[in-house]
C-alpha cells in the first residue's frame, strides 16, 4: 500500500509505466530514450516539491517508510492529489537537457559508449584499469534525525 504517498491515479500511472520499461528491457526492446525516462522517473518518484509524483514527503536522498509518511501527512494536513507522471517526466527532462547544445548531447551519446557506472565499494574496482579513475562521486552519511 503506497497511497500515503501517491494519489490512485498517479500510482497506475507510474505502474503502468514500470511495467511498459521492463517489457522493453526484457524483450531486448529498451532503448536509449527507455532508459533515460527510467532515470528521470526514478529520480521523480518521491520528493519536498509539486515537481514530485508523491505527495510532500523529505527530499529523495532520504527515504521515509509508509509509516512514517502517514505522520508526515498528518503533520502537513495533506492528502496525496493527482500528480501527471508524464507531464512531470517531460518537465524534467526539458530542465536537464536544456542548456546542452547538439554537439554536446552527440558527445555524451558518444562517450557513453565506453563509461563506466558503479554503485560498490570504491577499494574494490576490477572493472577499472589502474590508474584511469578521474572522478568519484559518493555520497555524505545522513543524519537520522528530524523534527518532523
Amino acid at each position: 500500500d503506497l497511497s500515503m504517498f501517491y494519489h490512485e491515479k498517479t500510482e497506475r500511472e507510474i505502474l503502468s509505466l514500470k511495467n511498459y520499461l521492463y517489457e522493453r528491457k526484457e524483450s531486448i526492446e529498451e532503448d536509449d530514450i527507455d532508459r533515460w525516462i527510467r532515470m528521470v522517473a526514478t529520480n521523480r518518484l518521491t520528493g519536498h516539491s509539486i515537481g514530485f509524483f508523491s505527495v510532500y514527503t523529505l527530499p529523495p536522498n532520504q527515504a521515509v517508510s509508509p509509516k512514517r509518511q502517514i505522520k508526515i501527512n498528518r503533520k502537513r494536513r495533506q492528502k496525496p492529489e493527482y500528480r501527471g507522471v508524464k507531464e512531470r517526466i517531460i518537465k524534467k527532462s526539458i530542465s536537464l537537457l536544456r542548456k546542452l547544445t547538439m554537439q554536446q548531447k552527440n558527445y555524451l551519446k558518444e562517450i557513453s559508449k565506453s563509461a563506466i557506472f558503479l554503485t560498490k565499494d570504491a577499494r574494490n574496482t576490477p572493472e577499472i584499469n589502474e590508474n584511469l579513475v578521474q572522478l568519484t562521486v559518493t555520497s555524505p552519511p545522513f543524519f537520522k534525525s528530524s523534527s518532523i
